[in-house]
């Protein structure tokens, strides 16, 4: 069973995993490695390249420890995550500056950033991303794949779906929810419920894009 205070390995080489790789550090988890297509992405020169990420999803290279995503785009992690081999051995990443009721249910997989807080009574889904500055309150659900951005704030009983981005600044008042696949713009005040697939913007949020098909 993976332990919080294990070495890691990262699925991508990228800025977002230069940001993990800080919250590993700074938490005294050591980088085992990295996967990424390019050869010498960011992160490159501070940590081994283990293989490209089709060899990780073939089975080609077996990671030598616990794995983490570390990309920020949802729809290259969703990709990973439906391709990825059912015995990866996927582990939470928080830095030591956030702070996690006890009350708070983590799922695997999920990287809470630097300075975030999360409240009692939230359920943070698998492979979500809580990133710098955020602020959950009591009795959250944030869905799987979800992306929480720098600097948002959800009030208490907000729901966000699997594969939902919550842009950076924005908000959302007490017991709103976001549908799946959605995208609520910087700065955006939500007020109302968001249905799947919509992208929002403004205050308060209003629909940029129709969602299709529901």
């Amino acid at each position: 069973m993976t332990r919080r205070h294990d070495p890691i390995c990262l699925i991508g080489g990228g800025g977002h995993a230069l940001v993990m790789r800080d919250a590993a550090i700074a938490s005294g988890r050591a980088i085992l490695g990295y996967y990424d297509d390019q050869p010498t992405p960011p992160i490159g020169a501070l940590a081994t390249r283990l293989g490209s990420i089709d060899d990780l999803l073939s089975g080609a290279s077996r990671p030598p420890g616990p794995i983490i995503l570390a990309l920020g785009d949802i729809g290259a992690r969703r990709r990973i995550l439906d391709a990825a081999p059912s015995t990866l051995d996927w582990t939470p990443l928080s830095h030591p500056s956030c702070i996690i009721s006890p009350e708070a249910t983590i799922e695997r997989g999920v990287f809470i950033g630097a300075l975030c807080i999360i409240n009692a009574n939230t359920t943070v889904g698998p492979h979500a991303i809580i990133n710098s500055g955020a602020i959950i309150e009591h009795d959250c659900t944030i869905g799987t794949n979800a992306h929480i951005a720098p600097r948002s704030a959800l009030a208490g009983c907000v729901h966000v779906g699997a594969d939902t981005l919550f842009g950076i600044g924005a908000v959302a008042k007490p017991g709103v929810r976001i549908g799946n696949g959605a995208t609520i713009g910087a700065g955006a005040a939500v007020t109302d419920d968001i249905p799947d697939g919509a992208t929002c913007a403004g205050v308060p949020a209003r629909p940029l894009r129709t969602p299709q098909n529901h």
